[in-house]
């Protein structure tokens, strides 16, 4: 069937009724609104109406499909509720007034779906704005429903198709989505809590898996379990694989304990593991560290910043670390002992994980992963011995069971061991997925704990789906080898393309997580980026510097030419200064000699021609006239030594009186300059 265009809209409508009010205490009884309103227009047309009818018009009403047996036992409830008369042949008879009573209306579907316009307008800009990729709002729906549809668990059918003319594939429209819900956890809480709301009612989906019994039923089959954790699962539940994972690997043992059950690992998987730390130890501070062959654990230390040191301590605290998630360490023998004479085909084990590996990939090396096929064997071996050939009906009766990550191993215990599984008629296997076991334990968890598991396994999977896959690693990995066997690229670029290739999700963002979608181009372009992403910070830096550089110049030219500035102004005032100092010193020297000159000229000669001309005049005694003369010519002496000491500078008294008169001056000058000042500030 191709979807129309509205049947997105219905379904998110449909969806989101299912998770808000009309979920019960027993999940099939939330389907009975759903199925009222179908039974209700189906009245409008006859009083009977077959299952077939009912299945096909409630794809019609509400874009998904329930099919024929778990429809059935929605029809059973139905009759319980006096909605419905079971006749024969599969043909109900309606009570329309009953069904009226619990339908869901076109208008609340309607309004439910509008909740959700503001979600998919974000992903429609989230597409333009990350990846320059437009998108339609009704194609936004299709793949975000493609998307959770992907990720449940639950048997819900919704039929995608994918126009030819899509550029992306659903791969990477998917890659996208995940990185849109984690940027939303981050940064847009309310719409993540509604997406987480379309997740969770695809989870509540997985009820209708279930005809015969009711989910309490089914749940009470994997009580007081013996869980044996294979390593993959246990290095989740350690965080080695980051935050999100560990928080749904985490929740599922919490809903694991309340059935009773108990944990182990069996002692080659802590050797595994160990073995593994160790190898993370080796290449953590080593310059030859390649991320393609670096374990999720090694890239979670060098993400983490670990050094050979943490690891150590790490190693040394591991068993502490495992018992504090009530996990025991299984020493027994299972080659050994008791257990000796019930051996198992353990090649009949190997090859069949082999064929289902080589199946899905043809570069798939078997001595590459011998060691952790070895590993595998090991542990399906002695989940069967533990068994010891006992028949079960449940998963409760046989004990104890396998549970792992990897879908491929829980596959082959399935298809391959016909002969070694005396319970494979009752779908009892020693190997399951956490996904199927914790899908049986969710339908008897309270709504509650489901939407908190559907918080964190929504997470996870999107946290996987943002990994690349193991075939990307490959494909990526020829092309560098390829590149440089051909000297397309250098040994120091080849080197950095191992060591960044999956830096910042360069190659994730350029295949959007499809190794369909990989060139030898994308490489070229990685490297480009990778170079870019090294460079830049220091051209920035350089560029920062040198604006910084060229702001400091500016400023100094700036300082320098004030400084000048203010340099030829003082030498201005100086020579000013010199100028009016010399003229002050010659106008001092000048009324120095003239005053020499006045001493000399207009006093002492005068006085001694007056004294020379009176002395044969004075009408005094010879006596007095003679104390007269003397006492005059000593006056004019001296008189004449004074003249005479200023005339030659004698003792630096000339000197010393140019520059008493030269500081007197000075001194008028500065007092004249504070009393302008003073004036100047008053006004």
């Amino acid at each position: 069937m191709r979807e129309n265009d509205n049947s997105h809209d219905k379904l998110i409508g449909s969806l989101a009724v299912l998770k808000s009010d009309l979920i019960e205490s027993d999940f099939i009884s939330s389907y009975i609104p759903f199925v009222a309103t179908v039974l209700l227009e189906a009245s409008h047309q006859e009083d009977a109406v077959k299952i077939d009818y009912i299945c096909k018009k409630f794809e019609e009403l509400f874009g998904f499909t329930i099919e024929h047996a778990p429809m059935i036992t929605i029809l059973n409830k139905c009759v319980k509720k006096g909605l419905v008369e079971r006749r024969k042949n599969a043909i109900y008879s309606v009570n329309a007034e009953k069904c009226k009573e619990c339908c869901i209306s076109e208008q609340k579907l309607e309004m439910k779906k509008k909740c959700y316009n503001d979600v998919i307008k974000k992903l429609v800009s989230y597409y333009e704005s990350q990846f320059s990729i437009i998108l339609s709002e009704n194609e936004a729906e299709k793949y975000l429903l493609a998307f959770l549809n992907e990720n449940s668990s639950g048997i819900l059918i919704v039929k995608f198709s994918y126009s030819e003319s899509d550029m992306h594939t659903p791969k990477q429209h998917f890659y996208i989505i995940s990185l849109f819900v984690k940027e939303c956890y981050k940064n847009d809480y309310s719409t993540f809590m509604m997406i987480q709301d379309l997740a969770t009612a695809y989870l509540l989906s997985s009820a209708l898996a279930y005809t015969e019994f009711d989910e309490k039923t089914q749940s009470d089959a994997f009580k007081n379990l013996i869980i044996y954790i294979d390593t993959p699962l246990l290095i989740r539940i350690l965080g080695l694989n980051g935050n999100e994972l560990q928080a749904a690997a985490l929740a599922l043992l919490e809903q694991m304990k309340s059935l009773q059950a108990k944990f182990r690992i069996f002692a080659h998987t802590y050797d595994e593991l160990v073995l593994i730390l160790k190898d993370c130890k080796r290449w953590i501070e080593d310059d030859k560290y390649d991320t393609f062959h670096a374990s999720m654990a090694l890239r979670n230390f060098v993400e983490r910043k670990f050094t050979k040191a943490d690891i150590q301590e790490y190693i040394d605290t591991l068993e502490e670390k495992i018992k504090h998630y009530m996990i025991q360490i299984d020493d027994e023998d299972y080659y050994a002992g008791k257990y000796y004479k019930s051996q198992i085909d353990d090649k009949l084990i190997e090859e069949g994980i082999i064929n289902i590996y080589k199946a899905n990939s043809q570069e798939f090396d078997p001595k590459k992963k011998e060691s952790t096929i070895g590993y595998d064997v090991k542990s399906v071996s002695a989940i069967l011995k533990l068994w010891n050939r006992k028949k079960a009906r449940t998963y409760r009766q046989i004990k104890y069971v396998l549970v792992t990550t990897n879908s491929t191993l829980a596959y082959v215990t399935r298809s391959c061991l016909k002969g070694e599984n005396p319970n494979r008629e009752n779908d009892i296997f020693p190997c399951i997925t956490d996904v199927y076991l914790g899908t049986n334990i969710w339908l008897g968890t309270p709504v509650n704990k489901i939407e908190d598991f559907s918080q964190k396994k929504l997470l996870a999977d999107c946290m996987s789906l943002i990994e690349p896959s193991e075939k990307l690693l490959q494909t990526l990995q020829t092309s560098i080898e390829k590149a440089f066997l051909d000297s397309t690229i250098t040994e120091g670029q080849y080197h950095l393309l191992k060591q960044k290739a999956f830096t910042n999700n360069y190659i994730m963002n350029k295949t959007l997580g499809d190794e369909t979608r990989f060139t030898d181009k994308i490489a070229e372009e990685l490297l480009q980026e990778i170079e870019s992403e090294i460079t830049d910070p220091y051209k920035k830096q350089i560029e920062t510097l040198s604006q910084s550089y060229a702001e400091v110049a500016a400023s100094r030219e700036g300082l320098l030419a004030q400084v000048d500035k203010k340099k030829r102004e003082e030498e201005e005032n100086i020579r000013k200064r010199k100028e009016k100092d010399i003229m002050l010193s010659a106008t001092a020297e000048k009324k120095i000699k003239r005053f020499t000159d006045v001493l000399f000229a207009g006093l002492l000669i005068p006085v001694a021609s007056f004294i020379c001309a009176i002395s044969s005049v004075l009408p005094f005694s010879d006596k007095i006239n003679s104390i007269i003369l003397v006492i005059s010519a000593t006056m004019t002496l001296l008189l004449g030594l004074s003249v005479t000491v200023l005339k030659i500078n004698l003792c630096n008294i000339r000197e010393n009186l140019e520059k008493w008169y030269f500081k007197k001056q000075k001194m008028k000058e500065y007092k004249k300059l504070l009393d302008d000042n003073l004036t100047n500030e008053s006004k």
